[in-house]
This record gives C-alpha cells, structure tokens and sequence, in this order.
C-alpha cells in the first residue's frame, strides 16, 4: 500500500503569540519527535485530517518544504483541539524507523450481541476502549475487533480475550477488563456530557495562543 505524503514547513521562530499568527494563515503548528530530532512545524489541517481519516496511526511520510528528498517515516502522537468547534490546534508528530518496534494505543472495536441478551434487554458495558502495544509500525492494525455475541448477562471480556495478531505484544494487563454484560437499567441512564462551559472555551483561547 503506498504511504501517504504529508508536506510541512520548517518553522523558525517561537514564543508566546506565534501559534496563533500560524494559524491566521491557515495553518497550524506542530513538533516533529524521534530519531534525534526535535523540528518545529507548521503544516495544513486539511491534509493531516485526511491521513488520519483512514486510521488514527496511519504512517506517513514527511516533506519538509525546500528541504531536499530526505524521507522521514512518521505518525501523529497527539493531536491537540479545540474542546468546542473539534478544530485541530497543534500535531506531535513522532519519527519511526520501520524495522525498530513502537508503542502505540489502538481502539477496542466490540462487535455483536447475542440473542438472549438482546431478549433479557442487556447491555454492553464497554470499560476499555483502547489498548496500548508493542510491534514494528508495519504491523500496527488500526483496531482489534473482538466478538462479544457469546456474553451473557452478568459476564465480561478481558484483555487476555482479545484475538491479538501475530507479532503484536499487548502492554496491558491481561486480567483488566474490556466490557461488561448487565441488565439495562440504572446503567444506562447516565448523564448526558455536559455543554461546554466558559471555562472550556477561555482554556480553548489560551491554548491557541502557547507555542509548543
């Protein structure tokens, strides 16, 4: 499968301000980890949102605009937004060397639901909705989807259930668990998330204006 490019720019200042100057262009800043380097960045949204589209550590590799062809395999560690619009605010990209293994988080994907517990009125209780490995970057799976049909009420999964592919280390404990079957009830009256607050969007202004 070919890997997808991701061009940025090499940014040369810093300091309180600079973030947002980057962003009035339509940009956003960035760091670039790993393999002895610590680059400042700024790159388009658009094209990071797209890579990402098709899985949360998809590899890419980076173009650093007038910089030659050096090819740097890379994922995104984090991703910073906006706690009201959802809008990307600031990218950690990692460096990865394809024959050294990484640690990543991927998701939990729970699938299915028996017949019995669909008549009894039961309820997945997801509990663990992503788990943290170990492999080479080739190897990372965008999730680990696990049948959860064969749960009955009062049962749960852990992680040593998980149907884990070859030449993937879970760092997780084995006995922790990933869901719950229960009775719908109390369970599932839950709050619903609060709107975001004055604080959130004061704390959203702040971010955008701190340079990483």
């Amino acid at each position: 499968m070919e890997v997808p490019m991701l061009r940025v720019q090499r940014r040369a200042q810093s300091g309180k301000g600079v973030a947002r100057k980057i962003r009035q262009q339509g940009l956003i800043p960035a760091v670039l980890y790993g393999g002895g380097e610590n680059i400042p960045l700024a790159l388009r949204p658009r094209d990071l949102m797209k890579i990402l589209a098709a899985g949360e550590n998809t590899i890419f590799q980076l173009t650093l605009d007038g910089e030659g062809s050096e090819e740097r395999n890379a994922i995104v560690r984090s991703l910073q937004r906006h706690p009201i619009t959802d809008a990307p605010l600031h990218a950690d990209l990692y460096r990865i060397s394809m024959d050294i293994e990484i640690t990543v988080s991927i998701p939990i994907v729970l699938e299915g639901i028996s017949r019995t517990i669909s008549d009894l009125g039961g309820v997945i209780n997801p509990l663990l909705h992503e788990i943290e490995i170990q492999c080479l970057p080739s190897l990372i799976p965008h999730d680990i989807k696990v049948d959860v049909s064969h749960l009955g009420v009062g049962e749960v999964l852990h992680v040593r259930d998980l149907p884990v592919p070859p030449g993937i280390k879970v760092l997780a404990d084995m006995d922790e668990v990933i869901a719950s079957v229960s009775v719908r009830g109390a369970e599932e009256a839950a709050a619903a998330p609060a709107a975001p607050t004055a604080e959130a969007a004061g704390a959203a202004a702040e971010a955008e204006d701190e340079e990483a």
